[in-house]
């Protein structure tokens, strides 16, 4: 996330769910949101990488 804390292009938020569901995930009975998050953030990643392949053609 450092690495990309200066693009404008990086949704911020994929981070936070995935460190969310890494901290729900390690309590055993919030295993079922903990899943429910990292799907969320991998949804939000793939936005990303869809942003980034769209901006890549345009220049």
């Amino acid at each position: 996330m450092a690495h990309y804390s200066e693009e404008s292009r990086v949704n911020k938020m994929s981070h936070k769910f995935l460190f969310f569901a890494f901290l729900a995930g390690v309590i055993s009975f919030l295993g079922d949101l903990a899943g429910v998050l990292a799907i969320i953030s991998a949804i939000f990643y793939l936005q990303d990488v869809l942003k980034f392949k769209i901006d890549d053609k345009a220049d």
